[in-house]
């Protein structure tokens, strides 16, 4: 087992400052740096490429950036190209790297409330080319939490409703509507399959099996509160066989459970073996961030404890934070609980911007 480095989303200038320390320090995880325990083996990314343009104009035209791509090339963050949009495709809310150099985006038209998702390679000069949309790729819905499989062949993500207008208008203490949790497959053929929580929840956390059809996914329940929002609950990850039928999440085998009540799950994640996984907790007694291990049928174990100072708090939104992990190379966002980020500290805020979103990655 290794240590790798947990990333969550920060608005464009920020997240490249903190990539930038990380690049140019060279912190060091159990004798890795960062960039090395991104990825099984050692290797070291060549490029980091991000949503949007972090300010900056395409020539051309003066539009904003679609993404970026940056050589980090002995350690520095040159900037290698700036892709321009493709016709009629929104912003970029994830960029995730598949098999076979492949990186996947998904981009979303908020006034629409539609996503789309493409695919394209990236040459060894950094440069982007045959940028496409993939069949069936057209939702209509926001997307978030992407996952590939080892083979390409299927791409899962959660899907949401967009905010009405009139919602957003409103102060952020009225009551909202809790969650859903739905999921999509897309395969190859550009066939779609959704798959729905009963009872309002949240999921994230998705990631595949080696086995190519086997789907990983936390859910947590969410409760109401009085002045909106709403109270985590249970959260359990389970494990589904996306070839088998039926449409319901729950119904996925059960491979961690944590009851309503008690200490605040961060992170969990099935492994690749479709059995196993590992995760984060915040402890309330005594405050600590603590890492776990959970297989099927068996009891959580606590791996790693790192106790709080004093002046510390929970581990916020936009920091860098290690935890363990197996050493597998994942094609998967596996940006928290919520794939939307809607979560603030153990509560669920629906007009929360969150740190929701992986709009940055390493290739």
């Amino acid at each position: 087992m290794s240590w790798r480095v947990r990333r969550w989303a920060a608005p464009g200038a920020l997240a490249l400052l903190v990539i930038a320390s990380v690049v140019g320090v060279g912190l060091t995880v159990g004798g890795d740096t960062p960039a090395q325990g991104l990825y099984p083996g050692g290797r070291k990314p060549r490029f980091l490429l991000t949503a949007g343009g972090d300010g900056q104009r395409l020539a051309r035209d003066g539009r904003t950036p679609w993404l970026q791509v940056r050589d980090v090339k002995a350690g520095t963050l040159r900037l290698a190209e700036s892709v321009a949009p493709p016709p009629g495709a929104g912003e970029v809310r994830e960029i995730l790297a598949g098999p076979d150099g492949t990186v996947l985006v998904a981009a979303a038209q908020a006034e629409a409330c539609r996503s789309r998702l493409y695919r394209f390679k990236l040459r060894a000069d950094g440069h982007v080319t045959r940028i496409a949309s993939l069949d069936g790729g057209d939702v209509p819905a926001l997307v978030a939490g992407l996952a590939v499989s080892r083979d390409g062949r299927r791409i899962a993500y959660a899907t949401a409703p967009c905010a009405k207008d009139e919602e957003r208008r409103q102060e952020a203490s009225h009551a909202v509507d809790p969650p859903r949790a739905t999921l999509e497959v897309l395969d190859a053929s550009g066939r779609r399959r959704a798959w729905e929580a009963s009872g309002p929840a949240v999921i994230g956390e998705i990631t595949w099996a080696g086995d190519g059809h086997t789907i990983g996914y936390s859910l947590a329940d969410v409760g109401p509160r009085p002045l909106g929002g709403g109270t985590v609950g249970e959260v359990t990850v389970h494990a589904l066989d996306v070839k088998a039928p039926g449409a319901d999440l729950r119904a996925g085998r059960v491979l961690l459970r944590v009851p309503s009540g008690s200490d605040a799950v961060s992170s969990a994640i099935m492994n690749s073996d479709g059995r196993t996984g590992h995760g984060v907790m915040e402890k309330k007694q005594p405050p600590s961030t603590v890492t776990i291990s959970f297989a099927e049928g068996r009891p959580m174990r606590v791996t790693r404890t790192f106790p709080h100072k004093p002046d510390d708090g929970m581990v916020s939104e936009g920091m860098v934070i290690l935890f363990a992990d197996t050493g597998e190379k994942r094609y998967a966002c596996l940006n928290g609980i919520d794939a939307f980020g809607r979560l603030v500290s153990g509560t669920f805020e629906e007009r929360s911007s969150g740190s929701g979103g992986c709009r940055t990655e390493w290739f």
